[in-house]
């Protein structure tokens, strides 16, 4: 179990930060296409909010698309919507992520994101990281249960 727990650990910490690279490496051009200068800047702000899973990076880019509303500059609002999205958050918060975690956890990627998201509003930012290993903890726990009870496991 404290090899779960290990991996279950690492695997948020490594995987946050190289999505979070990953995307701020997927913005610079992104940015530097749409023609809005001060690039580096909105590649780092997409960087750090991809550190808050499943919605830190969508608020950004909401955000960035009222800007982009509010200057009149509705090509740009939609090449965000519809090229942006999909490019700098969504495949990152819905493929890398579960299949990087999947890759070195043993418990699927669905019981981690329902850690994260029962961790974080019970224990604050902490739950970010104790909330999925507890979910590891207790589904690990079920299958030595399991297999100890005569099942085949889950």
């Amino acid at each position: 179990m404290s090899e779960i727990a290990g991996n279950t650990i690492y695997s948020l910490i490594v995987i946050q930060i190289s999505a979070a690279f990953l995307s701020f490496l997927l913005a610079i051009p992104f940015f530097y296409l749409l023609g809005y200068g001060h690039v580096l800047l909105f590649a780092t702000m997409i960087g750090f909010a991809m550190l808050i899973p499943l919605i830190g990076a969508q608020l950004f880019l909401l955000f960035f698309v009222l800007y982009m509303l509010a200057l009149g500059d509705i090509r740009s609002a939609l090449i965000t919507l519809f090229i942006g999205y999909p490019l700098l958050s969504g495949w990152i918060d819905f493929y890398y992520r579960p299949v990087m975690m999947r890759q070195r956890v043993a418990v699927h990627p669905v019981f981690m994101i329902i850690g994260i998201f029962a961790g974080v509003p019970f224990m604050g930012i902490v739950g970010f990281i104790l909330g999925p290993v507890l979910i590891a903890l207790v589904v690990i726990g079920a299958q030595i249960l399991s297999q100890e009870f005569g099942g085949s496991g889950l």
